[in-house]
């Protein structure tokens, strides 16, 4: 291309952008050239570029389609108080729930431990202190 007075204009006609097709067997070799040439680490790092592309594209395909089971909803019901309630009648109802509340604390702090474990698993495998 050539630019004159403003307008640019093309220098050779017959010049070819693009080169013509070569067939299938000229494209092999030169692939194959290609990864003669190549070094131990650059097979290495082929490998592991490979690698995390096919981790990604499982977790897309395979995890993220994957159906959850159906969880109904959990229902709260709410309790509505007598306006005229008495004391005793309060002190009462704390004694009824006491031990419900008890083994849920105990329950949640069960689930907290073993939370607390897999998470220390998780650390030792990665060499993460987590002891201080």
């Amino acid at each position: 291309m050539d630019w004159r007075g403003g307008i640019l204009t093309p220098t050779s006609s017959g010049m070819a952008i693009m080169p013509r097709p070569s067939s299938p067997l000229a494209a092999l070799a030169d692939l194959w050239s290609i990864l003669r040439e190549r070094r131990r680490h650059q097979w290495g790092l082929l490998a592991l570029a490979v690698t995390f592309t096919s981790v990604i594209l499982w977790m897309f395909i395979f995890q993220f389609n994957a159906k959850q089971a159906y969880k109904p909803p959990e229902i709260q019901y709410v309790e509505q108080w007598r306006a005229d309630r008495t004391r005793a009648d309060v002190e009462a109802r704390l004694k009824k729930d006491a031990p419900k509340e008890r083994a849920d604390a105990v329950e949640l702090k069960r689930l907290q431990l073993e939370r607390q474990k897999q998470f220390q698993r998780v650390a030792d495998m990665m060499g993460i202190d987590y002891k201080k």
